[in-house]
């Protein structure tokens, strides 16, 4: 084997023995969960569900806030756990889904194709 694998399979024993893996798994479980009602609760999804009609801005703050506790997750799951916490990344389209939200309203209207 080869200087690297010699090294990835050093820093994953080490990873395991420290324990850390049970911390990690419990950072991916929390950054999953947020992600999952954000999704669940985004306006496209949570009216083909239940027939709720909220205003948009309630649906934003609610989205807004949901997004703020997952960027907080990730960003201690990534602070305790290391490299490794970059896999909590990836449900990050529906933890930061207000972001997007804007981005792509931003591009619409710039594009012309505003409501």
């Amino acid at each position: 084997m080869n200087e690297f694998n010699w090294r990835v399979r050093d820093y994953a024993r080490r990873y395991v023995d420290e324990g850390r893996i049970k911390t990690l798994v419990w950072f991916l479980i929390a950054s999953f969960a947020i992600a999952g009602i954000e999704w669940a609760l985004s306006p496209f999804v949570i009216r083909s569900w239940l027939d709720v009609s909220l205003s948009d801005r309630t649906y934003f703050v609610v989205l807004f806030i949901f997004a703020s506790f997952w960027s907080a997750v990730v960003i201690a799951g990534f602070l305790k756990c290391g490299w490794a916490g970059l896999l909590m990344l990836i449900p990050i389209k529906w933890g930061l889904f207000p972001v997007y939200m804007i981005v792509i309203l931003s591009l619409a209207c710039a594009s012309g194709d505003c409501l």
